[in-house]
């Protein structure tokens, strides 16, 4: 009979240490998963920074060209570029009188 039982505690003692390598397996398992899924967060997060960056940077360039649009559709900037075309001056304005309400039809 002890035979019979050192054969079951040694078939024990190997079960243990499977069991034990197993565990140590599948913890070193999820902390490799555990370290790319975290790998990958802040790689998102330095892109999103990223991408922040470039919107303000967008933004401010934009806000540039408005003012720069503002400026040459300005009065002062158009009678700048009038006087530089050396086109003739209008004497007199005419406008089309109101022919009250006539309209021509097309046949």
């Amino acid at each position: 009979m002890t035979i019979y039982y050192k054969t079951v505690e040694k078939k024990l003692n190997e079960g243990r240490i499977a069991l034990g390598l197993m565990v140590v397996l599948t913890i070193f398992l999820l902390a490799i998963i555990y370290l790319a899924q975290i790998n990958a967060t802040i790689a998102g997060t330095y892109q999103l920074g990223d991408y922040q960056k470039k919107l303000t940077l967008i933004q401010q360039e934009n806000q540039h060209l408005l003012v720069a649009l503002a400026k040459e559709q300005s009065l002062p900037f158009l009678g700048e570029k009038v006087k530089n075309m050396n086109m003739v001056a209008v004497d007199k304005i005419e406008y089309l009188n109101d022919l009250a309400g006539q309209m021509a039809v097309k046949k």
